[in-house]
């Protein structure tokens, strides 16, 4: 009598490779773009998206990451696999169903959403390129604190001026500088694949930085020209320097 030998029990990631295909499973032709809240994403998610070869995901799919901070598999270490698996799944699935429907054909495609963790998209798609956007800290501080209905203790009015709380500030400090922690190790660990930007350098010279930005992409800029008049016109939150203002004296001095 034959003995058959066991099957080796198929893993979730190679499941996932027989649904994509290997190179879509580890990002290839894929671009995540990151950056903190309110720093330019959705602007240069629009430039980005303009380009006749590139398809930019404006839906915020990255915001599926976030679920993997809830880590049940601290409690379940099997269940690692199948969780991460399946938020995988659904966002290339989406992805993918939003570029065939909204812009088909084109060969580039990604994704913006502001606030993610870049250390593990990259973990999760070893090959996409990551275009990341800074933006002074100060500014970001005080454009969230307009638009944040989480802390309505944000802004605080005081003889007639009104200022970004002293305490908000400070948790903002924090939160921005873990994220720009998070997005110089990445770029260190992967120099060919992360590409760090400043949004005051992109206010003052668009077609020059963008230029940059389709190059490390691998797109001509050449093919972009027609889209400068309608694309390039910044999302002004009107807050550029309002640290000045907005901050207390004793916060608003650099360090």
């Amino acid at each position: 009598m034959t003995t058959r030998k066991p099957r080796k029990p198929e893993t979730f990631e190679s499941l996932l490779v027989e649904m994509y295909g290997e190179a879509t499973c580890a990002g290839e032709g894929l671009f995540l773009i990151q950056g903190m809240w309110r720093s330019g994403t959705s602007w240069l998610g629009r430039m980005v998206g303009a380009h006749p070869q590139v398809y930019l995901c404006q839906h915020e799919l990255q915001s599926f990451s976030r679920f993997f901070e809830v880590k049940p598999s601290e409690q379940l270490p099997f269940f690692q696999p199948k969780y991460e698996a399946c938020l995988k799944s659904g966002f290339l699935s989406m992805l993918r169903h939003l570029h065939a429907k909204e812009k088909p054909g084109a060969p580039l495609f990604g994704d913006r959403s502001p606030g993610g963790n870049a250390t593990l998209i990259k973990r999760l798609f070893p090959r996409a390129k990551l275009p990341i956007i800074l933006r002074d800290g100060r500014d970001v501080c005080v454009s969230v604190a307009h638009l944040d209905w989480t802390s309505p203790g944000a802004l605080v009015e005081s003889d007639g001026q009104v200022t970004v709380e002293p305490s908000y500030v400070r948790k903002m400090a924090q939160i921005y500088a873990a994220s720009v922690d998070d997005y110089l190790a990445v770029k260190a660990a992967h120099p060919a694949d992360v590409l760090i930007l400043r949004y005051e350098e992109l206010l003052r010279d668009p077609a020059a930085v963008m230029g940059d930005v389709f190059r490390f992409l691998g797109v001509a800029p050449g093919e972009a020209a027609s889209f400068e008049k309608r694309a390039m016109k910044p999302q002004s939150d009107g807050v550029n320097d309002e640290w000045t203002r907005r901050f207390k004296e004793d916060l608003a001095v650099r360090k």
